[in-house]
Parts: structure tokens; sequence; C-alpha cells
């Protein structure tokens, strides 16, 4: 084996993931069955993308392999000879590859995050203004009107300088911004540039954003979707986030319970143009930097009960590739079809 990439004969179900395996890919993390027969854009162990080719195997027995990272749990199913790379040591450093069927308890699964492009990069305000809009607005008329709290959101008007700005009192004190374009109410497209979606980030996080006094940086919506997007922007431009969470409301009486779903974001990959609230930036400036717990421990590794369809990655270079959460896995070697 070398770099996580082996010319292989992969037909016969030996190494693979079954088909629920989300694999990060440039739209987003998809699953791997999904993408059978196909070539996407994939991030690959140097950080970079790079082009894979998904093929189907005959049938095979996956082991599960339960992981865990700052308390969320995942199981995964992989073939028995599907190569993983375990860290050394916390930190990072040199990696080896074992395969599903050598992992144990207590391996450090190493990790791939995409290169920051965000450091020099000034958020738009434009971008800014969409996010903010998107995360406390509503539909008015043919177009938008951002809803803002009259004391914790003042400092956010400037963001609107030429917008009509009224005072509501119907029920709580409100500010709002009229006269904005529908698409603020809508997510951005993918293909913004770097800037529009960092301002994008910023105004989401500005609106429904928290970070605690820890400084630790969450976003929190109603819809699991909208998370899972935001995620996809993350990755984009650079960004490391934990998994989503869930959590469930009680309802007001009457009421059934409602689900809050949340993501929390790596601290270090962020910077402080990301906080346009003063409580925010003071309480991001004032956290400990802690070395961020990127990776992912094995748990267990237990037997498969059923043959299964696995699903195999075909790269010629990039040296294995993240799936789902960032882990980073091997591929076999191979032309990767145009």
């Amino acid at each position: 084996m070398s770099d996580g990439v082996r010319t292989v004969t992969h037909m016969d179900g030996s190494i693979g993931f079954t088909a629920e395996t989300r694999v990060i890919t440039w739209e987003g993390a998809r699953p791997i069955g999904d993408l059978a027969d196909s070539t996407q854009r994939v991030l690959g162990r140097d950080a970079q993308w790079h082009t894979a080719f998904f093929d189907g195997s005959e049938p095979g027995t996956p082991l599960q392999v339960t992981v865990g990272r700052n308390r969320q749990v995942k199981e995964l199913f992989a073939a028995p000879e599907q190569v993983w790379f375990v860290r050394e040591s916390n930190t990072g450093g040199k990696k080896r590859e074992l395969t599903t069927a050598r992992l144990r308890r207590g391996h450090r699964l190493a990790v791939v995050f995409p290169g920051s492009r965000v450091q020099l990069t000034t958020p738009s305000p434009f971008g800014i203004a969409h996010g903010i809009t998107f995360g406390d607005g509503t539909m008015n008329g043919t177009g938008s009107m951002a809803t803002l709290d009259s004391v914790k959101d003042i400092g956010l008007l400037k963001w609107f300088p030429n917008s009509r700005v009224t005072r509501s009192i119907k029920e709580r004190p409100q500010l709002l911004v009229h006269h904005l374009p529908a698409y603020f109410r809508r997510l951005p497209p993918l293909d913004e540039s770097v800037s529009y979606l960092s301002g994008w980030l910023a105004g989401y996080l500005a609106a429904d954003g928290h970070v605690s006094k820890d400084g630790t940086v969450m976003l929190n919506c109603a819809q699991r979707a909208v998370l899972e997007y935001v995620r996809v922007v993350c990755t984009r431009l650079g960004i490391g986030t934990y998994g989503i969470t869930e959590q469930v409301r009680e309802g007001f009486p009457g009421r059934e319970p409602s689900s809050i779903f949340r993501v929390h974001f790596v601290n270090e990959d962020m910077t402080e143009r990301f906080f346009l609230l003063d409580e925010h930036l003071v309480r991001f400036r004032a956290a400990t930097k802690a070395y961020a717990r990127r990776g992912w421990v094995v748990r267990s590794v237990t037997e498969g009960v059923r043959a299964e369809r696995l699903f195999v990655p075909v790269m010629r270079k990039g040296g294995g590739l993240a799936i789902e959460d960032n882990i980073l896995v091997g591929a076999t070697g191979g032309p990767v079809l145009a």
C-alpha cells in the first residue's frame, strides 16, 4: 500500500463502503451510492480537490466501525480491506494505513480539511446584508424585509446604509429594513465569490448565531437542510465545522415538541471579521486558543450481519479522500473516467 491509493481488483467486495456513506464532494456531502458510475471533485489527502470515479463492486459483508468525537457518535460500514489512516499522535503528524479489519478501539482516525480561503478576505457588505436578512427577515410583497431587534441589533443597521427603516412595536420593539431583494431570503449560490459567501456567513451568524462564554461559535436553525448548506459553504471557504446536532424543544401548551438543529464551527479557522456584534467579537477574542478536536476516535469494530453492495472511489492522485465529517480514507488506483 502507498499513500492510500492501491491498484487492485476491487470488484470482489473486499474494499469500499455501503451506499449510505456520505462523501465530501465539491457540491457537498453525498451518499456514495448516489455517486455510482459518476465522476466527482473530492477532497484529497493533500487538502486539495481532485477527480474521483465511483464504482460499484460485488456484494460484500462490511464491518461496522463506531467512532466518536466531542460527545458525538457515528457508525460507518466498510469492507474488511478498506484502507483508513490512523494518526500517531493527538496533534497529527505521521499517519499509518490500516485496513478496517485491523482497526482497534482507541485508534485516532486522520482527518483532512480544505485550506483556508478567508484569512485575507474582506467579507462583502452585500453578502452581509443578505445573511442578516436570511436569518432575521421576512418576505414583504415581491421583495424582503429585515427585522432587527431595536437594542441588540442596532449595530447591524450600518449594513443597510441607504434603506428605509421604520420601527414596529406590535410584539416587541423592532427595526424594519424595507425594500430589500427577494433573494435575500434564499440561500446564496455556491459559485458566488469567496468575499460574498464570507459576508453571507458573517451576516447569518449575527442574526441566528451564538458565541458562548467559552468562545464556542455555533449556529441554530429549525431546518437541518439549511445547516447542511452552511457546512457546504464552509467547506468552500475552508472553515471547519463539526457535525450537526439535534435538540427537541418542548412546545407551548397545545403544540407538539419541535426540533432545533445546531452546528459548531472550528474557531481557529475563523477570523474576527466574521463577528459583527460586539458581544460575539469580545467572546471570540477572549476564547482560549485550545487545540481544536477535529479527529475521530474508534470505539469499536464489529462483524457485519449481511452482504451489501459496496461502492469504491477510484483516484489517480490525491492520496485518498474525505468522507463526511472530514474522515480520511483510502481509494483504489486506476483510470479515472472523464
